[in-house]
């Protein structure tokens, strides 16, 4: 997958992620979708803390959250148990979308060279490319939960 295939998919994602939260409350994202899965906050928040603590530090790029200020929203921690936990729906919006033009930036300008450098994920060493065209994957895969949630909560889908 091209760099510039990425940054496309990454500004589709961030279309369709605010055409799917349109209208959607504080209290409905929080609603956990029958008969399993994570609320459609923790599923936002997944996306935002995967850029922050994945794809910025990735891109050698800093962010002014800190890491473990995230936790609740990492892998193999939903749903969110304790709402005290939870950042308002608003909050995860932007986080995702402030990370949207540096990491799309940084694709525009990152070499060759570096595509091939290793990096850690899931504990094993694969290339940077790969760490890249995987977590656009796994965003994509997100962003289309977060479209069957907005059905559940009742509201019509997003895309005709």
């Amino acid at each position: 997958m091209s760099l510039k295939t990425l940054q496309v998919q990454l500004g589709l994602n961030l279309h369709l992620l605010k055409m799917n939260l349109d209208g959607i409350s504080q209290e409905q994202s929080l609603v956990l979708p029958e008969p399993a899965g994570n609320s459609l906050n923790w599923v936002v928040g997944h996306l935002a803390t995967t850029r922050l603590v994945g794809m910025l530090p990735l891109l050698g790029l800093e962010s002014d959250e800190a890491p473990e200020s995230w936790a609740s929203y990492r892998r193999g921690t939903g749903p969110l148990p304790d709402r005290t936990q939870t950042r308002t729906l608003e909050e995860l919006l932007d986080v995702f979308e402030r990370t949207q033009q540096p990491i799309t930036e940084a694709l525009g300008e990152i070499t060759a060279e570096r595509l091939k450098e290793p990096a850690m994920f899931g504990g094993e060493e694969k290339s940077v490319q790969w760490v890249l065209t995987t977590t656009c994957f796994h965003e994509s895969y997100h962003i289309g939960q977060t479209g069957l949630q907005r059905r559940l909560l009742g509201f019509a889908g997003a895309l005709a």
